[in-house]
């Protein structure tokens, strides 16, 4: 169940970063999205309650039905369902009949969802919305356990340990990456000993500048092949800390920054989330 589960939640993200897009075809887009995680959610209480629905039943049919059982048998009300009715008709109205929204109720329409998704998990599923993460899908332990901490750390608002963790994990998933994009040899710079005494230590910051700029192209190479946007990650480039792994496991955290905002913790774990879920699919 914690699949389907997760995919509502995904198309709930995708709608909530529509509707953050200033123009009518992403408020579109986002209503669509929106009206997504709230079917997804629906055929997922119709199945596990067996309820005897149509294959093609209509959106609206499910709806009641499920609020109906759930009322007479569940005792657990749910509201908002009149919400949920005009959000499915204002997706209707975009997607059937090409009518552009304003852009105002992409964001109304985000409210509407997020109450309704939190309050049907919490009551049917006995989950916190918020607990729900595609994290959960990581396969890596020690990928996933770190991440896992910086979602713990984020819901404390203890946001530089949050992000400390993302950084550890980054520098995790790079390595395991290798395989794909082989790491710069940290032999190259030890050339500069070939070379006499006197210019060794100059040609030592020579080959020290191409190592480094190599370890940025092979970044830049392993974001290309996982399709992650390049603006998203000279964002990440820009604030991310340095994160070095000692022989003993043990890491050194190198910080850009002396403090972050939610906003910034935030972005950073989407980002290391979907980039490990993009690693795991094509390894």
């Amino acid at each position: 169940m914690i699949e389907q589960l997760l995919l509502t939640k995904r198309l709930f993200e995708e709608g909530e970063k529509y509707s953050l897009q200033n123009d009518p075809i992403s408020a579109g887009l986002a209503i669509s999205l929106f009206q997504d995680s709230i079917e997804s959610v629906i055929w997922l209480v119709t199945k596990d309650l067996g309820l005897n629905v149509k294959e093609k039943e209509s959106f609206t049919v499910l709806l009641d039905k499920v609020h109906q059982e759930l009322d007479d048998n569940q005792s657990i009300k749910i509201p908002l369902k009149a919400k949920i009715q005009e959000l499915n008709k204002a997706r209707v109205s975009f997607k059937h009949y090409g009518i552009l929204p304003d852009i105002s109720q992409a964001n109304k329409f985000h409210g509407y969802t997020e109450a309704y998704l939190r309050t049907f998990f919490e009551l049917y599923f006995k989950k916190d919305f918020d607990d729900i993460s595609m994290s959960d899908l990581i396969a890596s332990d020690e990928i996933r356990l770190l991440i896992k901490q910086a979602e713990k750390n984020l819901s404390t608002k203890d946001y530089i340990s949050c992000v400390d963790e993302i950084a550890k994990a980054k520098t995790k998933l790079f390595y395991k990456i290798q395989l794909f994009v082989p790491e710069v040899d940290r032999n190259l710079v030890n050339i500069a000993s070939l070379f006499d005494r006197q210019v060794s230590s100059q040609v030592r910051d020579v080959f020290k500048y191409m190592s480094d700029y190599m370890k940025i192209l092979r970044e830049i190479s392993i974001i290309n092949i996982f399709g992650i946007s390049v603006k998203e990650y000279n964002h990440v480039l820009q604030i991310l800390p340095h994160a070095n792994i000692f022989g003993d496991g043990n890491f050194q955290v190198i910080r850009k920054l002396n403090d972050y905002t939610e906003e910034e913790a935030k972005f950073l774990l989407k980002f290391i989330i979907d980039l490990a879920l993009k690693v795991q699919e094509i390894g």
